[in-house]
């Protein structure tokens, strides 16, 4: 019985929260941080996320989980999925600087620019009556890959607002870094 009401109260409580994806909008700055993850208990046919951590927006710290993906083209990148286990996410990506060789059509890193580490973070919805999706918004981030006193590499990286044709880049990137 009294799991019963713990599973009850739990219900209750995650929906009166406040989903915490929608304190993002299209003006939050802050700062992205990705560590290694390892599962503990690891289940075959489970996908883990190769990274965890959180967005810092100043107002909350919201979990952020990183799978390994690669695109059409064959380009690595970590797909992020923002938000709690059990609440709505947003999306996103990291990419490493890289450029693709004119020659050979293969993405390389950007020599000098290893550590280097830039993405966006995007809201959508769907757009009624289709199976499209429309964005609402885009943050960009820039940051580096790290190595912490433990010598655990780790991602850290600055969140802005996309800049907007005829802003200043001083004015769009004020208190970023």
């Amino acid at each position: 019985m009294d799991r019963l009401v713990t599973d009850a109260e739990k219900e209750f409580a995650q929906r009166d929260q406040v989903q915490l994806v929608d304190l993002i909008d299209a003006h939050t700055r802050g700062v992205l941080v990705l560590f290694p993850y390892t599962p503990r208990n690891a289940e075959e046919g489970k996908v883990y996320p190769a990274m965890t951590g959180h967005l810092d927006t100043r107002r909350v710290k919201i979990p952020v989980s990183a799978f390994a993906k690669k695109t059409e083209e064959g380009r690595e990148f970590l797909s992020l999925a923002i938000g709690p286990r059990g609440q709505n996410h947003i999306g996103g990506a990291v990419f490493r600087q890289e450029e693709q060789n004119q020659q050979t059509g293969l993405w390389e890193m950007t020599p000098g620019k290893e550590n280097d580490r830039h993405g966006v973070i995007g809201k959508t919805v769907p757009v009624e009556g289709t199976e499209q999706y429309e964005t609402v918004f885009q943050l960009r981030f820039y940051g580096k890959r790290r190595l912490s006193g433990a010598g655990v590499p780790f991602i850290k990286a600055q969140v802005y607002p996309e800049r907007k044709a005829g802003d200043e880049d001083e004015q769009a990137m004020d208190g970023c870094f």
